[in-house]
């Protein structure tokens, strides 16, 4: 998720060199890919038993996801332009960041808990 907040920041910088922008582009769909990924190998771990409906569950919240980014995106795209969508991007990223963050300390904390 931090390396998707960096290729925002790179791809939202269209007044320097083009190479900042297509490398951020790719770096872009590499942690995408990679979150992607990872959250269906954490979920098919978890739910070995019924690996396609939790797939099939999480593909419905990432294509509304999509869909909310996709809305969010135009509506500031028209008002702020690029910068504003690379911007949003970003905090989407830094978001989600925070929320897996939060997540991992919590299971942490709860695994502490269950040992004593």
């Amino acid at each position: 998720m931090a390396l998707l907040a960096v290729s925002w920041a790179m791809t939202g910088q269209v007044a320097w060199p083009l190479w900042m922008v297509v490398v951020g582009v790719v770096i872009l769909d590499f942690a995408v890919q990679a979150v992607h990924v990872s959250n269906q190998h954490l979920l098919t771990t978890a739910h070995p038993g019924r690996t396609s409906s939790v797939i099939g569950g999480y593909m419905i919240f990432y294509s509304l996801g999509s869909a909310l980014g996709a809305t969010a995106t135009t509506a500031v795209y028209s008002t702020y332009g690029w910068t504003g969508s690379s911007v949003l991007g970003g905090a989407f990223s830094l978001c989600a960041l925070l929320v897996w963050a939060v997540g991992r300390r919590v299971v942490t904390g709860d695994r502490r808990s269950a040992a004593v």
